[in-house]
């Protein structure tokens, strides 16, 4: 017969919320999440390239918050009507406010109380078809989330060595993309903006670009919302002209006091009237990482991108997104009771139920391909 939820909550509290065990269940789980996942067709180690990425070797994810089952904070006292007694509210231990962002990054005035967990999940592009490949609690913290986030994929690329980036929003900075090229990985994401939607512009600097007949000449580059750009000046007005993207590479370092890539975009100035004639279709290498980022105020990968946003290669991939907010409804759909409330107390809890979930979640994508694929030989 199958397991009742007294034997569910039986198993998860005499076994599941052991930290040994339930890490010990994460980390099959993500073997089997890979393994499945190749099966479907993702992580395809044939299909990895850096300047046309293929969206079956990303990974997208977020973060969600399971709202707590009570509403005041570990430590809150109440007075006994009856009795006069002052008491300890009930409370959960690991929850906590976290704020609501809106669609430019910004802190809003809304909070949410309870605890925050991250998913990761491939997909191919027919519906039901998403494996998640991990889930993770996100502690508290400035830059939890993007830290846990960052651990979770290099525990998968540990596994597999199809994965080529990751989608996700902007809890990812710069900071986070350039450890992320440590792991020769992409980082999909928009570009942060300034109060009100306005963008932000950088001085990248001045590079050489490579003219016809092996001479060079000097421009200056700008960094406007993730992509590289030549100021024109035209009638007394400065224009900025955006570069084409011609490819993406990385270099090994041979030495293991460094870093281990070096990351390139190789550029071409556009045959636009607004540019100089002699400038025309030129080409410019630009390295995307910065050996110092650790001790800038602002790192070079906030403002460049490798991939950045206008250019076809960045809405394919970024689509991976667009599913995650319908991952995270189904999945409180699953964990939430009648009074949309996290499915039990404590984080340990929560993270074994959102196992459980995800297995479920597999399995359902697992019959959609094979209902897919049964429908096409037919």
């Amino acid at each position: 017969p199958p397991m009742t939820r007294h034997h569910f909550r039986r198993y998860r509290d005499t076994y599941g919320i052991n930290p040994r065990i339930l890490e010990g269940l994460l980390e099959e789980f993500r073997h089997q999440a890979v393994d499945q996942s190749r099966a479907l067709g993702l992580f395809d180690e044939g299909r990895v390239s850096l300047t046309h990425p293929a969206c079956e070797n990303f990974v997208a994810g977020d973060a969600t918050v399971l709202a707590s089952r009570f509403n005041s904070p570990p430590g809150t006292m109440q007075i006994d009507r009856e009795t006069g007694e002052l008491t300890e509210r009930l409370a959960d231990p690991d929850a906590t406010y976290y704020p609501v962002r809106d669609e430019f990054g910004e802190v809003t005035k809304e909070r949410v109380y309870g605890t925050k967990f991250g998913i990761l999940h491939a997909r191919l592009p027919h519906p039901g078809e998403q494996v998640i490949v991990d889930v993770f609690h996100i502690t508290t913290g400035g830059n939890a989330e993007a830290v846990s986030v960052e651990r979770a994929v290099q525990r998968l690329q540990g596994i597999t060595t199809g994965l080529t980036g990751i989608v996700y929003d902007m809890a990812l900075r710069g900071v986070n993309r350039e450890h992320l090229y440590d792991l020769g990985l992409h980082t999909i994401t928009k570009v942060p903006q300034l109060p009100k939607g306005r963008m932000r512009q950088r001085s990248i600097g001045r590079v050489e670009a490579r003219l016809a007949g092996a001479s060079s000449e000097g421009v200056d580059l700008w960094a406007i919302n993730g992509a590289p750009h030549i100021p024109v000046v035209i009638g007394g007005k400065t224009n900025y002209v955006a570069l084409k993207r011609l490819r993406t590479h990385r270099r090994r370092n041979k030495r293991k006091t460094v870093r281990p890539y070096r990351w390139y975009n190789e550029y071409q100035i556009p045959d636009d009237p607004r540019v100089q004639p002699r400038l025309r279709l030129a080409n410019v290498t630009v390295r995307l990482d910065d050996p110092s980022f650790s001790s800038a105020t602002i790192s070079r990968a906030d403002s460049l991108h490798a991939i950045a946003p206008g250019e076809d290669d960045w809405e394919r991939l970024f689509d991976l997104r667009n599913p995650t907010e319908s991952v995270n409804s189904w999945v409180k759909s699953r964990l939430h009771g009648p009074r949309s409330r996290a499915p039990a107390v404590g984080a340990p809890r929560q993270l074994f139920a959102l196992l459980a979930a995800a297995l479920y979640n597999n399995f359902q994508a697992t019959v959609a391909h094979a209902d897919r694929r049964g429908r096409l030989a037919a």
